[in-house]
């Protein structure tokens, strides 16, 4: 599953350069994207801080424009030895709406979430539990552009995740049963890019 969700991302990002249209627009943004609250709530039960991703921001046309993240999260809970950690990696296909310095941005979003849980257990070890979840669903954007190169943004999104968890290095004595969970939650973040 991951080599193909590679190989999609690869082939969009280096595709840019193909059919991008440099006009009276800036063809790509680049920036971070940051998520208030706890981002890994929707991923572990442990919550912890909240996540930075690198965006970026590419516009075929000046009415679509394909949208990608990627982030690390890590977390070390000293006082129960536990040490979380994980990855995103995330699309988003949209259709750009500009009124004057004003841009809305209706699309959808797909991210794929991939890490581990290490705690360790006194007098028995470490475990480790595996976990991977992707998303998807539509969400609405908007950005204000404070200038022709630097844009200013939030967006929500309501999203259906299928979240799996699995024990793949653990002591003999512990008792544990693999989750697998579908839902659907909604998520929030603000942004801010530079364009060329």
């Amino acid at each position: 599953m991951k080599k193909a969700f590679y190989s999609l991302l690869f082939a969009i990002l280096f595709s840019t350069t193909a059919f991008a249209q440099q006009k009276d627009f800036k063809t790509i943004g680049l920036g971070v994207r940051y998520y208030p609250g706890s981002f890994n709530k929707y991923i572990q039960e442990n919550e912890g801080v909240t996540a930075t991703l690198v965006t970026a921001a590419w516009n075929f046309t000046p009415g679509f424009r394909l949208e990608t993240d990627f982030g690390f999260y890590s977390h070390h809970i000293k006082s129960e030895k536990v040490k979380i950690n994980s990855k995103t990696i995330g699309v988003g296909i949209i259709k750009a709406v500009r009124k004057g310095n004003h841009v809305f941005l209706p699309g959808l979003k797909i991210d794929y979430t991939w890490g581990n849980t290490k705690i360790d257990i006194q007098n028995y070890g470490e475990a480790e539990e595996k976990i991977e979840r992707i998303a998807i669903g539509p969400f609405l954007g908007y950005e204000y552009l404070i200038s022709n190169t630097i844009g200013i943004g939030a967006d929500i999104g309501l999203k259906y995740s299928h979240f799996e968890s699995k024990l793949t290095d653990a002591p003999l004595t512990i008792s544990y049963i693999p989750v697998e969970t579908k839902s659907y939650f909604t998520d929030s973040s603000v942004f801010l890019r530079v364009y060329f």
